[in-house]
């Protein structure tokens, strides 16, 4: 039979599709890259699909098939916002109102717009039980009671004010801000550059992150996903702009200001970028600050676990400095027990933990030379001296396992890694992956390892890693693979915190912290990794939230983050969609492969003023509403 397929722009048409084939196998044959997130079959008050429905054959749907067409949303998809198109639907083309359905539009839009409440959620959800007076009405309520459900998530999170997926207009300046952990003012520093107000668009940057520079290294750059100059031609390279902006501001020394002393003494536990964050905050608003690092220098993973190619120690100390030189005090060498966090609680007004996710795990192997990837980093970040013989296995797919790959590479290795997903699936960044590929590392992907005897590493092959609701879920298949004569084996499968110093009810079946909006118990806070694993910029967000939170509990007098600075409001130069990406300059690769050196040479000040020129500046966007008509 022929339907529409409807998925993304360029895979969207008609299709003979036979009707023994899944849903999951249609999708495949015409785009098949990324999970779908919603599948709805019928046309636009079609019956809604998620997770195994997705192997249901296509003869099975037949009664669903009102309209001879599927549709599948991955991406540019809020369910939130797709219940206001269903409603909308209904009213204008299919010309069915009434009191109940004006009602569930009302409240609708105020989920879209950041003017709902859990109270009018529970009204909506009422109002979908009410009887209905039409088929399309029927069909409407169906459908939205089922994204109530199954994106419950998203719900939540436009009851407070966010759409993760940056559909809903009315809730953020812009796409880039909005996608932003930490919600940086993204557009506001780049028009700051643009006007060589390099001082003042750091400032701004600080009112989010103080940890702007290191950011600017090693950011995963979720902003520029989210970019909308991406859909004319490339993104604007905010991390590297981000990167200049705050290399050149710490050149000079800086003088922030901060309110006077109060009366209250915080105690933070790790010195990574979610504790620094925090005590940057708690410092700035009058607050007496310790950290407690048990390391001998500040970071946390980022000092420890980032390559130096990719993050040198000097942008780390100068950006530190620029905390401490606050009056904010870190004790090193410092490793608590469950006396000392005792000890610490008596000690301070309020504690924040902070300890990341310092234990690598591993796979149980037998080999000599079996070490986690976080071990492996950590031992050539402090001497670069590893010995890891001739052919080195690095096991996983994400940016420690390419960290680690590409440190092997520099130490002379031969190198192969392995991983369960296929290229395109693996959660690397694509950066990372590019820069491991042109430095011969050698991928093994779709499998997954089996045994070692002695140095030879047996593998099977890996048809599949997530199953169809989401979850972790491998299959297997018979295909095989040896690799002889194998040195040293590094295993980036997971980390997991350190927690030996919390009593044993605090600690979640996962391994990870129990938290209540960061709240472990009275006074005591915990963020950024031993929580939930993140990125750096996220745990960065977390820091300042956590600071928010202390301060509502001790002086509830908001926290201090500076004056306000004015953003420059110009008209944008036509010219500048013409404008082309100007990419950081990255080293060759038989030089860097030669030394630790950092791999990307920051922007000069004409190629940042370049870049620049190309933001769009889409927080001058309008951010009112769509109305549908004076009928509603």
């Amino acid at each position: 039979m022929k339907i529409k397929i409807i998925s993304t722009p360029e895979r969207t048409g008609i299709y003979e599709i036979h009707n023994q084939m899944t849903l999951k196998e249609i999708y495949k044959m015409v785009n098949g890259t990324k999970r779908p997130r919603l599948i709805q079959v019928g046309g636009a008050l079609g019956t809604l699909h998620v997770g195994y429905d997705i192997r249901l054959p296509l003869y099975k749907l037949k009664d669903e098939l009102y309209e001879p067409s599927i549709a599948y949303f991955t991406e540019l998809f809020c369910p939130v916002d797709y219940m206001r198109f269903m409603v909308r639907f209904l009213i204008r083309e299919l010309n069915i109102m009434n009191v109940h359905i004006m009602q569930i539009h009302e409240s609708i839009i105020n989920l879209t717009t950041g003017k709902s409440s859990t109270y009018k959620i529970q009204e909506l959800k009422n109002l979908l039980e009410e009887k209905s007076n039409s088929k399309g009405e029927l069909f409407l309520k169906r459908n939205l009671k089922f994204l109530l459900t199954h994106f419950s998530v998203e719900v939540d999170e436009h009851l407070k004010g966010s759409c993760r997926d940056s559909i809903c207009r009315t809730l953020f300046k812009a796409q880039c801000i909005n996608a932003c952990p930490a919600h940086i003012h993204i557009p506001g520093f780049v028009a700051l550059m643009k006007e060589n107000k390099i001082q003042e668009a750091y400032a701004l940057m600080r009112q989010e992150n103080p940890l702007s520079s290191i950011c600017g290294a090693v950011c995963a750059k979720p902003c520029e996903l989210k970019c909308r100059r991406g859909e004319i031609t490339s993104t604007v390279g905010v991390r590297a702009l981000q990167r200049f902006i705050a290399l050149d501001a710490l050149k000079l020394s800086m003088n922030e200001e901060k309110l006077q002393d109060n009366k209250y003494s915080i105690g933070i536990v790790g010195a990574g970028p979610a504790g620094l964050t925090a005590a940057y905050f708690l410092r700035r608003t009058g607050y007496q600050v310790t950290i407690y690092e048990k390391e001998s220098r500040p970071g946390g993973t980022l000092a420890y676990g980032v390559p130096s190619y990719r993050l040198s120690n000097e942008v780390i100390r100068d950006e530190v400095e620029s905390i401490t030189n606050l009056g904010v005090e870190i004790h090193y060498n410092h490793l608590i027990d469950q006396k000392g966090y005792s000890i610490l609680k008596g000690k301070h007004d309020a504690l924040i933990l902070a300890t990341g996710t310092t234990i690598g795990k591993l796979i149980p192997l037998q080999h000599d030379a079996l070490i986690s990837g976080v071990d492996f980093l950590k031992s050539v970040r402090l001497s670069k001296n590893a010995y890891i013989g001739k052919k080195v296995v690095v096991i996983g797919g994400g940016d420690v396992a390419m960290d680690c790959a590409r440190t092997a590479r520099r130490l002379g290795g031969e190198v192969y890694l392995v991983s369960l997903e296929s290229l395109d699936h693996l959660p690397a960044s694509r950066e990372e992956i590019q820069q491991a590929q042109e430095e011969k590392v050698y991928f093994l992907n779709g499998w997954s390892v089996d045994s070692v005897h002695a140095h030879r590493l047996h593998l099977i092959g890996c048809d599949s890693v997530i199953d169809d609701d989401g979850r972790f879920d491998p299959v297997m298949n018979e295909n095989t693979l040896q690799l002889e004569d194998v040195d040293t084996i590094i295993t980036c499968v997971g980390q997991k915190p350190a927690l030996g110093y919390l009593p044993e009810s605090f600690i979640e079946t996962n391994g990870f912290v129990k938290a209540n909006d960061y709240c472990v118990e009275p006074m005591v806070f915990a963020i950024g990794d031993m929580i939930r694993p993140t990125i750096a910029i996220d745990a960065i967000a977390q820091g300042k939230a956590v600071a928010k939170l202390v301060d509502a509990h001790l002086m509830n007098l908001g926290i201090y983050v500076g004056k306000d600075i004015e953003v420059p409001v110009k008209p944008l130069n036509i010219k500048m969609f013409d404008m082309d990406l100007k990419e950081e300059m990255i080293q060759r690769v038989d030089k860097r492969l030669k030394n630790f050196d950092e791999v990307t040479t920051p922007y000069t000040y004409e190629d940042a003023l370049y870049e620049a020129n190309r933001c769009m500046r889409c927080d001058q966007n309008s951010r009112e509403p769509l109305l549908l008509g004076r009928s509603l």
